[in-house]
């Protein structure tokens, strides 16, 4: 098992960059964290599956990543779906050439999305997180998941997310009504982008995203980026 362990570890730095789809009924939408440079090798492998000859042909494909998740396909028009990320070669080509230059146009802690920019067919998303340099993969996989609290002042930064989370965020009103661990699970991704630099639209986009696409209400972004601001103020 633990050779086991050590090779997906492997694989995760080999990629460079953690990858995660994120599901719900309107949309696809994968999320990429990586520093500059891992996120880069994206780019690398899209140029070398749009180099290889046999990789013209429709429905031909490639998987990424020690789950194999990720999938690049050949097929007539850009697409980005739950099952891949897709188009034919000259569309990849572009994907790989819009993913370059919003790379090098975003600041480390700062996220840049690809949708119908990659194509008026697309109705999928890529959403980038661009990273610390010193930002390690594994960290993001939940099963050699680092990111828990481990010093006390890293304990303390917790509670205190989860406490603003749980009083101040608070989108299905459990205040004062429900254990205050309600809403723990997403403290541990504020966390997270918390550790990693992330600033204040970053942390509000990815509350408003929890409340709309995963719990399931309104929202209102100028209410998460206030909560957002409250967060990066405890650095």
């Amino acid at each position: 098992m633990a050779d086991i362990d050590e090779m997906i570890k492997e694989e995760w730095r080999s990629l460079g960059f953690y990858y995660n789809l994120e599901e719900n009924e309107n949309i696809s939408k994968w999320a990429f964290y990586g520093s500059r440079d891992g996120l880069s090798n994206f780019a690398k492998i899209l140029e070398k599956y749009t180099s290889n000859e046999s990789n013209d042909s429709y429905s031909e494909h490639r998987h990424y990543g020690p789950y194999r998740y990720l999938t690049i396909m050949t097929l007539n028009s850009p697409s980005i779906t739950n099952n891949h990320i897709a188009g034919s070669i000259n569309d990849l080509k572009s994907l790989k050439n819009i993913f370059v230059t919003k790379l090098n146009h975003t600041e480390v802690g700062q996220t840049f999305t690809i949708g119908s920019d990659y194509g008026a067919t697309n109705n999928g998303v890529l959403e980038v997180f661009v990273m610390n340099d010193d930002f390690d993969p594994v960290s993001m996989d939940g099963n050699y998941n680092h990111d828990i609290p481990s010093t006390s002042e890293e304990r303390d930064i917790y509670k205190a997310i989860n406490h603003i989370l749980y009083n101040d965020w608070d989108p299905i009103g459990i205040a004062n009504h429900a254990p205050e661990n309600e809403y723990q699970t997403y403290t541990t991704r504020i966390f997270s982008l918390f550790l990693r630099g992330a600033d204040i639209d970053t942390i509000a986009d990815k509350l408003h995203e929890i409340e709309t696409s995963i719990i399931g209400v309104s929202g209102s972004f100028n209410h998460c980026k206030k909560i957002a601001d409250k967060i990066v103020s405890l650095r």
